[in-house]
């Protein structure tokens, strides 16, 4: 099973990579790579007919069907892509060749411009048409990983983002199973092993929206700094060194704190499944003991009361002769 999970793990590293570089079929060829060994591995577990106390499958599928919606985003960024290229192809024939080059390739234009041509008049027009395609490509870089990692489409978001809250990926199964763990509580239900099912899955689910909300930041940064790098060469463009937009700052507060938060949860809910577990074991162990003491208890009574199967009662009195 090891084995099987460090090649999935693999396999998921080599799409990220190729999701990262903007190779969107190879990394659904990874990700389909890995939905086929957690088929493989599930099969395996369920063959054996063993009790999953820990939920193992469970987490599997789950996995498998994270696994199955990034394949389903970045099918649909493909099908968008080409769109877009088709629309690109079919606008640009009747333009100048100036104007055709890519909006992706916008740092590239950029440079062109400024070393290709003296004279001051024409080259900020060029310079500001640049820019703008930098920022839109920039732009939709962010709106990609925003999908990818978060499923939130810009087209969702209202215009007031100040009430605005970022939804979870899987919020649904979270509710489910913290509504779980409040019937355990209000029942007072002793079940540490279903106790610790609901926590081990709900570990998870919080684990992977931290790597999901790590991921945007990380592209976020890398958009920033390519930024940076392309609006070098405009005269207009001034490096700001300090943030002071008050909503900036509150939106990446507001992340920071989020993100430790996820991160104390895991811990927490860590520590407690460490606990239920020592608990649980602590209980399997005392259920043993007990059984021992009863056997020893029932074999000492049997050793000191023996029944003698052999005694002959014909030897007593004949009370109706």
């Amino acid at each position: 099973m090891q084995q099987g999970l460090v090649e999935i793990y693999q396999s998921e590293q080599d799409a990220e990579r190729a999701t990262h570089d903007g190779d969107y079929a190879s990394a659904i060829h990874h990700h389909n790579n890995a939905i086929t060994k957690l088929n493989m591995l599930v099969t395996r577990l369920l063959q054996r007919n063993v009790q999953d106390e820990f939920g193992v499958v469970d987490s599997l599928v789950v996995l498998k069907n994270q696994i199955s919606s990034r394949m389903s985003q970045l099918q649909t960024l493909i099908a968008a892509e080409q769109a877009k290229q088709q629309r690109k192809t079919a606008t640009s024939a009747g333009r100048p060749k100036a104007s055709a080059t890519p909006a992706s390739n916008g740092k590239d234009l950029l440079l062109k411009q400024t070393s290709g041509s003296s004279s001051p008049g024409p080259v900020l027009p060029n310079l500001e048409n640049a820019s703008l395609q930098l920022f839109n490509s920039s732009l939709a870089e962010i709106e990609t990983s925003l999908l990818k990692n978060l499923n939130i489409k810009m087209s969702d978001v209202p215009n007031n983002t100040r009430s605005y809250k970022v939804p979870m990926i899987n919020k649904p199964q979270i509710n489910q199973i913290e509504h779980s763990l409040q019937l355990l509580n209000f029942k007072g239900s002793d079940d540490l092993k279903l106790r610790n099912e609901y926590l081990t899955k709900l570990n998870m689910f919080y684990y992977s929206e931290m790597l999901a909300q790590q991921e945007v930041i990380k592209d976020v940064v890398s958009v920033v700094k390519d930024l940076e790098s392309g609006m070098e060469n405009n005269p207009k463009w001034t490096k700001v060194n300090q943030i002071n937009d008050e909503s900036v700052l509150t939106m990446v507060g507001e992340l920071q704190q989020r993100i430790s938060n996820l991160e104390r949860e895991k811990l927490h809910m860590e520590n407690e499944i460490v606990k239920l577990k020592e608990r649980w074991n602590n209980l399997v162990e005392g259920a043993r003991r007990r059984k021992e003491q009863e056997k020893e208890l029932y074999v000492s009574r049997t050793d000191t009361f023996p029944v003698n199967i052999d005694h002959n009662y014909s030897d007593k009195p004949n009370y109706h002769e």
